[in-house]
């Protein structure tokens, strides 16, 4: 058996057949699985945990969901105080607004994959983790919560890094409830359902950054081409980009494609990387020109 990895089904039947002793005195790493829990007032989780996998796939309870996720998070603030990363895979059904955000200490990384029944899933992870300094949150929704809801608690108040798996729309909506005074890095991940959304909503999200966290973003990964096929739309992308860079941008990671052979001079002039010394990083590809231009 992995010392450092342990099933839940396992780890569960043996806590049950020693209560209140810690079991693997060096486990780091525990997949948990909520599928037919029942809320325990024993230790559940070693003091040696660094990252736990909550999931909620297919559970089966008399219990309420909420319920049994309160008890978990509980168990897991008492029992495993240097727990530093958290995927949650699902969600409870169930709001636990009435859950009290508890203060890990040293968490610091949050991954919610889940496709929401209830709109308001996302807000039920915000209030819950709102006391906890949390910096790296990745966001994986095959269908989003309602934009329209509003938080009640401080979204992610201590959050540098945001990971969002969809599109820039998306990611304006959050980062626009977002709590934190000091994002540094967004990362934009290739979504199957993605529709191909205009250069323009990339534009407005350069511009919100480049407004709400001026001489702080640093960062912006977006991890698909985007496809410009107006030369007026560029024009307006590459201007929002140049507030971005003057607001303190130093690394961008975009493949950019344009749709037509020749570049105007303006464009060409925009894109001259002697205006952009201050990326890592940055390629214009068209698709009918010979070379790319890039830096």
């Amino acid at each position: 058996m992995n010392p450092h990895r342990v099933h839940s089904s396992i780890y569960q039947q043996l806590s049950s057949l020693r209560p209140n002793v810690e079991l693997f005195p060096n486990l780091t790493s525990l997949v948990f699985h909520a599928k037919n829990f029942h809320p325990i007032d024993l230790r559940m989780f070693p003091s040696s945990l660094r990252f736990l996998t909550l999931s909620w796939s297919n559970v089966i309870s008399g219990e309420h969901e909420g319920t049994i996720w309160s008890s978990i998070m509980n168990r897991l603030f008492h029992d495993a105080p240097l727990i530093e990363k958290i995927h949650f895979e699902g969600s409870p059904r169930d709001p636990v607004q009435t859950l009290i955000p508890l203060p890990f200490k040293h968490l610091r990384e949050v991954r919610i994959k889940c496709s929401p029944i209830f709109p308001n899933v996302l807000h039920t992870y915000c209030h819950a983790l709102s006391a906890s300094s949390i910096y790296e949150l990745d966001l994986r929704f095959i269908r989003w919560p309602d934009p329209r809801l509003q938080p009640t608690s401080p979204v992610f108040p201590s959050l540098k890094k945001l990971t969002v798996d969809g599109s820039p729309s998306r990611a304006m909506d959050f980062i626009q409830r977002l709590s934190s005074p000091g994002l540094e890095e967004l990362v934009i991940l290739l979504q199957s359902d993605r529709g191909g959304e205009p250069i323009a909503q990339y534009a407005q999200l350069l511009t919100l950054l480049a407004k709400k966290y001026q001489g702080i973003f640093r960062k912006l990964d977006i991890q698909y081409s985007l496809l410009c096929e107006n030369q007026v739309e560029l024009e307006l992308f590459l201007h929002a980009l140049r507030a971005l860079v003057h607001s303190g941008l130093k690394e961008l990671h975009l493949y950019l494609i344009v749709g037509w052979p020749e570049l105007t001079q303006e464009v060409q002039e925009m894109i001259d990387p002697s205006r952009w010394t201050a990326l890592g990083h940055f390629m214009i590809l068209s698709r009918r020109a010979r070379t790319p231009w890039s830096w």
